[in-house]
């Protein structure tokens, strides 16, 4: 006897014939496998991926602190001080009074004696900054799109391995 029009053929497994019905299968039919088995191989290889960009982003943010303060809002004050610096600096003749510069002002005598010489010492720090930073996020950027474009967990060893020798090399 024929499958009725409402059981597709990809789903007649779960019914059976009794006389002229077709029935669905009772759940004992379908016993659960006893063992879950390994983890799959994709949920390997999402964990393996995952752990290696851990492990690259706590590198790079760990060489990265040899240039910069690690602390909440300390970017956006040192590009200000930058900002401020590079203003300062365009002014001819110096300007006699720091009312314009604020974080200068405040700073002034304790890093450096003279505004001029802050200001060139902030905008000098930048660039250290600039040409570490120019080093260090090729082989962070490469090293993450080798890993998640990675089809085994070897290939992102051989990935993670050649990140450490490269970011190992810069310091």
């Amino acid at each position: 006897m024929a499958l009725p029009p409402e059981v597709a053929p990809r789903t007649a497994h779960l019914f059976r014939k009794s006389g002229d019905a077709w029935l669905a299968r009772p759940p004992e039919d379908f016993p659960p496998d006893p063992s879950p088995g390994p983890e799959p191989a994709g949920a390997a290889l999402a964990s393996a991926r995952r752990r290696a960009i851990a492990e690259i982003t706590d590198v790079t943010s760990a060489l990265r602190r040899r240039y910069i303060t690690a602390a909440d809002g300390q970017d956006m004050l040192y590009q200000a001080k930058r900002d401020e610096a590079v203003a300062y600096l365009a002014l001819d003749p110096e300007p006699a009074t720091l009312t314009l510069f604020p974080l200068l002002a405040a700073e002034v005598g304790i890093t450096a004696s003279t505004p001029y010489e802050l200001a060139q010492l902030w905008v000098n720090m930048q660039a250290i900054w600039l040409a570490a930073a120019a080093q260090i996020e090729p082989i962070r950027l490469t090293a993450v799109y080798t890993v998640e474009t990675a089809a085994t967990e070897g290939e992102i060893a051989t990935a993670l391995a050649t990140f450490r020798a490269a970011i190992g090399g810069l310091g």
